[in-house]
C-alpha cells in the first residue's frame, strides 16, 4: 500500500523583495550591524612581520591599530550619519560598518619601527621584530 503526502519544495516562488531581505542570510550578514572581517595576509621573515589587510571603503581616520602583549588588533568602524530627506529609501544599509582583527605575533616587535600605510583599500604594516644583540661564543672561566 503506498501513502500519497503533499510535496513541499524547497524551492519557492519569491518577490523581488523577498529575495532582497533573504540576501543578507545567504552572505551571513545581520540586518542590525553589518561586521565584516577584512581579509588579510601575515608574511614572517627574520626581519620581521609584514601585514596586508583588504579594507576597502574606509579612510585612515576610521582605522585603530593597536598592539598589546604580542596580539595586534586591527579595527574599524565607519560611522556616517547621512541627512537625505529627499530620497525614499526602501532600504538602507550601508551608512554602519565595523570590523575587527586579532593577530596572536610570537616575536617581540620593535613599536618605534613599525608602519602602516593605506592606499587603494589596502593596508599595509611593517613590524620588525626586536633585534638582541648575537652574542658571539665566550669561554667562562670557573673560580
Amino acid at each position: 500500500m503506498y501513502n500519497i503526502s503533499k510535496y513541499n519544495s524547497p524551492f519557492k516562488t519569491l518577490s523581488l523583495l523577498d529575495e532582497l531581505n533573504n540576501w543578507d542570510s545567504l552572505l551571513g550578514l545581520s540586518r542590525n550591524n553589518l561586521s565584516r572581517t577584512p581579509a588579510i595576509d601575515v608574511v614572517e621573515d627574520e626581519k620581521g612581520f609584514s601585514v596586508k589587510a583588504d579594507i576597502p571603503d574606509y579612510e585612515k581616520e576610521d582605522i585603530n591599530i593597536s598592539l598589546d602583549d604580542g596580539e595586534l588588533t586591527i579595527s574599524g568602524q565607519k560611522n556616517k550619519e547621512e541627512k537625505e530627506d529627499t530620497k525614499n529609501y526602501i532600504r538602507r544599509e550601508r551608512v554602519f560598518s565595523s570590523f575587527q582583527k586579532v593577530v596572536r605575533l610570537n616575536e617581540d616587535i620593535d613599536i618605534d619601527g613599525i608602519k602602516a600605510s593605506l592606499k587603494n583599500g589596502v593596508l599595509d604594516l611593517s613590524l620588525p621584530k626586536k633585534m638582541t644583540k648575537k652574542v658571539d661564543r665566550k669561554k667562562i672561566n670557573v673560580e
